[in-house]
């Protein structure tokens, strides 16, 4: 068929036409390369390079054209989830082909590079085409999912956008089958994983995870491909439910109305701004779910207490806990102690950290909290910036080291943090004490 190179007989291969053919157009072939010869597989090698040639002629336009396409469409995608302006995408092609020259001068396929850059369609209409076909495109997707799926759940919120205006957002959640451990041995089966090297399974410490009978690792124990392994509760979330154990919902309660009241309606977010115009102030939203945004959240509501008390009583809203000092000594020694447990927590994450570093983390944060409860019990507060800040604004105010028992609680509950891997630890006694947290 290389030889003959015709449509017709590869349409139409039958044997009489082929010897026919060969013997009356190409009879020297057979003299001029021998049957296994050298000769032979050379000229084999050159004529299907050749038709390999021949196909990539009609086939390269097609490969360009759809890369091109492809690549429209990325940056179609970017700009959409930035929010940015369609024009933008004619802006990053002259970009682009102002740099393709500097930057691929030297290589061998430059002419290449900046004809594929011309070829990129990334004008406001396209961006815009693109853009809606990738809509059409999740909306096909999540149509297909709710038909597939056995149950589905929604989550609805309110939100605002740059432009402060409120948005409804809702979020589907759909079960097609129970992932189990059947399910997960065949995904690790397909994917090669060699079972016989594990070692560990950490889990967030949820009922599905860590059920006796039916959990998630109860159910790879039971199975005989399974190696024996160790199972652990996520240390982070044993940090959180731990931190949980302080009662700090009178403050949070006011602090959160409070930015709500403000943050939360745009009129009064920007007569907050322009109120305090000369300084780059706006206050944070908090949610319950990211606890550990408190940190956050109450060291900035601390840093703008005075400006907040002066728009609030000028808006003629009462909150006497602004007036409090005792509910101030509150709000203070919180924004301190979860700025403590939002440091430990960055601590804990990390690409190369491992789990001797999570021990020295968590025993190192047990040994402050212990000086922390002295340095409270002995009124030394260098180590509590806003609660040192707080006395010398109210000398008056009596320090009474009984009001900050909630921090020695965790006293108790900061070796459950470890627990995994402590020998020395009364088994008994740390679960009575990880309910109580988890109560």
């Amino acid at each position: 068929m290389l030889l003959f190179n015709l449509q017709y007989f590869c349409c139409n291969a039958k044997k009489g036409n082929l010897v026919r053919h060969f013997n009356t157009m190409h009879g020297k072939y057979k003299n001029d390369y021998p049957l296994n010869s050298t000769e032979r597989k050379q000229k084999l090698y050159e004529l299907k390079c050749g038709l390999i040639a021949q196909r990539n002629i009609f086939l390269k336009p097609q490969n360009q054209s759809r890369s091109a396409t492809i690549a429209s469409f990325i940056v179609s995608h970017k700009i959409a989830v930035k929010c940015k302006p369609f024009s933008d995408g004619e802006f990053i092609k002259s970009v682009l082909e102002e740099i393709a020259y500097p930057l691929f001068e030297n290589f061998k396929s430059k002419v290449e590079i900046k004809k594929a850059i011309l070829d990129l369609q990334l004008s406001r209409n396209t961006v815009m085409r693109r853009i809606e076909k990738s809509r059409q495109n999740v909306t096909e997707q999540l149509q297909i999912g709710i038909d597939q799926c056995v149950t589905f759940s929604l989550q609805i919120d309110e939100s605002t956008d740059v432009s402060d205006t409120a948005q409804l957002i809702v979020f589907i959640r759909m079960i097609t089958n129970d992932f189990t451990s059947k399910d997960f041995k065949e995904r690790v089966t397909l994917m090669k994983l060699p079972l016989f090297k594990l070692v560990s399974i950490t889990s967030d410490g949820a009922a599905a995870m860590t059920g006796r009978n039916n959990g998630f690792i109860a159910l790879c124990k039971q199975d005989d491909d399974f190696p024996d392994f160790l199972s652990y509760h996520c240390i982070i979330h044993q940090q959180i439910l731990a931190s949980k154990r302080l009662n700090i919902k009178d403050v949070m309660d006011t602090t959160f109305k409070i930015v709500n009241s403000i943050r939360g309606k745009p009129l009064q977010r920007r007569l907050f701004k322009m109120q305090n115009e000369n300084k780059e102030v706006d206050l944070i939203l908090h949610t319950d779910v990211r606890w550990l945004s408190r940190s956050r959240f109450l060291q900035r509501f601390r840093d703008l207490l005075d400006d907040i008390v002066q728009f609030l009583e000028d808006r003629g809203d009462s909150f006497p806990q602004m007036r409090d000092v005792n509910w101030l000594c509150d709000l203070a020694f919180l924004a301190d102690f979860t700025g403590h447990l939002s440091d430990l927590n960055l601590k804990l994450q990390g690409k190369y950290i491992i789990i001797v570093d999570l021990i020295n983390c968590i025993s190192a944060f047990k040994a402050n909290a212990l000086i922390l409860i002295r340095d409270l019990e002995k009124k030394n507060l260098q180590r509590f910036s806003n609660l040192e800040d707080h006395t010398r604004k109210y000398p008056n105010v009596v320090f009474d080291s009984k009001k900050f028992n909630d921090f020695k609680k965790l006293e108790d509950v900061i070796p459950f943090i470890s627990f995994p891997f402590k020998e020395d630890l009364n088994t008994q006694m740390t679960a009575k004490k990880a309910a109580v947290v988890s109560n």
